[in-house]
C-alpha cells in the first residue's frame, strides 16, 4: 500500500478509513493467494536447474581443433554420456536400496561407464566379495542386464514412442564412437 501510494486514494467522502484498510487487506490477501497458486507460470512443473558454470567449463575443455568434431557431434556425445551416467545412477540407487552397495561398487568397473579404474578383474572381484569366480561371472552378467534395462528406461524418457528406443540407442552409440578420444573427461 505504501509502495503504490494507496493512501492518496483515501477520501473521507467515499467512506470510512477502516473500511478502506479492510478492503485493502482483503485485496492484498486475495492477490497473494492467487500468486502462490498460479499455474500459468509453471506452478505444476518441476524445474530442473542447469548449472551454467559447469556447462561452460566443460565446453572450454573441448579441443579447439576444427578438424576434430563439430559442435553437434560434441553435443551428441555429451548427451550420450549423460544418458549412460543417469542409467548408472539409477542402477546404483537400485543396488543401494536392496542393501547391495558393496556388490555394486565392486562390479561397476565391468560396466561401460564404470569409472576410470584399471580393467576390472574377476579374480579381484571374487576376492573382495568373498565368492567364487563363477559367482562373480553371474553377478556381472546380471549387473550388465540391469544396466541395459536402466539405459533403455532413460532413453525411453527422451523419445516420443517406444519403437524409437532402439534407433536412439544406435545413434547414441554412433555419437560415442565418433567422439572417441576427442572429449575431455
Amino acid at each position: 500500500m505504501l509502495e503504490r501510494r494507496g493512501l492518496t486514494q483515501v477520501d473521507p467522502h467515499k467512506g470510512r478509513f477502516r473500511s478502506f484498510l479492510l478492503a485493502s487487506l482483503q485485496n492484498f490477501l486475495s492477490v497473494s493467494w492467487h500468486r502462490e497458486r498460479r499455474i500459468k507460470r509453471g506452478g505444476l512443473c518441476e524445474f530442473i536447474s542447469l548449472d551454467a558454470e559447469t556447462v561452460e567449463s566443460r565446453y572450454q575443455l573441448e579441443p579447439a581443433d576444427d578438424t576434430a568434431l563439430t559442435a553437434e557431434q560434441i553435443f551428441d556425445a555429451r548427451w550420450a554420456l549423460t544418458l549412460l551416467n543417469e542409467a548408472m545412477r539409477s542402477l546404483q540407487a537400485q543396488y543401494v536400496a536392496r542393501g547391495k552397495r558393496k556388490i555394486f561398487e565392486t562390479l561397476k568397473g565391468f560396466l561401460p561407464t564404470g569409472g576410470s579404474e584399471e580393467l576390472a578383474s574377476y579374480h579381484k572381484a571374487a576376492a573382495t566379495l568373498g565368492v567364487s569366480k563363477a559367482a562373480v561371472n553371474a553377478l556381472v552378467h546380471r549387473l550388465r542386464r540391469q544396466y541395459s534395462i536402466a539405459l533403455r528406461r532413460e532413453v525411453a524418457r527422451t523419445v516420443s514412442e517406444p519403437a524409437a528406443i532402439e534407433g536412439e540407442i544406435h545413434l547414441l552409440y554412433e555419437a560415442l564412437v565418433a567422439a572417441e578420444g576427442h572429449l575431455a573427461q
